[in-house]
């Protein structure tokens, strides 16, 4: 089981969602950044890490969403979310992404928003103030 970091990054009331390039596994599904877990590295160390490489930009790790646990075929992930407020800068895609969008919680389409994500959504919908 892969243990995996991602954000959930906010700027008002929008989400930052990344598109899975083409050519990768899971290619075109919609997903929150983030990645693997390296050893030695707390999940807050490989979350900064991922949007650095994949995005080239840095910012503050917030509190834990929560955990999720998917399988794909025969690979096992352990999503673990963290809430992470938007520090205004560049976004640059450096290759395993292909898009991103800034989208409201509820219209994001989930039936291409990938799988191990979907719970982290709910999540976080649940957890947004009711107006």
């Amino acid at each position: 089981m892969l243990d995996v970091a991602c954000a959930l990054i906010f700027d008002g009331h929008k989400l930052l969602l990344t598109r899975r390039h083409p050519d990768s596994s899971q290619g075109g599904l919609w997903e929150f950044p983030g990645g693997k877990q390296e050893p030695g590295e707390t999940l807050q160390q490989a979350l900064a890490r991922e949007l650095m490489e994949e995005l080239t930009i840095s910012l503050t790790v917030g509190p834990s969403l929560g955990c999720n646990e998917h399988h794909y075929g025969s690979k096992g992930v352990r999503l673990h979310g963290f809430l992470c407020p938007w520090q205004p800068q560049p976004i640059r895609l450096t290759g395993s992404h292909d898009q991103w969008q800034w989208l409201a919680p509820e219209d994001v389409d989930t039936t291409t928003l990938a799988a191990a994500d979907l719970p982290l959504l709910q999540a976080l919908i649940n957890a947004l103030p009711q107006e």
